[in-house]
């Protein structure tokens, strides 16, 4: 997995998250004028795992609302190299 955001988003697939597999990354778009501001991975059962901020915890959220408004797109991971 590259460290950058730039590279990461390079493989990025912008497809509904119904196409994703457990393990998955998926991305977000939480900050305007930034293409991909925000990372989690993809669980199952449309839930995810991510650090929502600099103070919360890692928590598990829902892919509703909020973060299926802003979501992007996922890298599969069994092509994270």
């Amino acid at each position: 997995l590259h460290r950058v955001d730039r590279r990461q988003r390079q493989m990025c697939i912008r497809d509904s998250i119904d196409n994703s597999n457990k393990g998955d990354l998926i991305y977000f778009k939480t900050i305007p004028n930034r293409e991909i501001s925000h990372v989690g991975i993809y669980l199952d059962q449309g839930k995810f795992i991510h650090a929502p901020n600099e103070r919360e915890k890692v928590k598990i959220d829902e892919l509703k609302g909020y973060w299926l408004e802003n979501y992007v797109g996922y890298a599969s991971a069994s092509n994270l190299k």
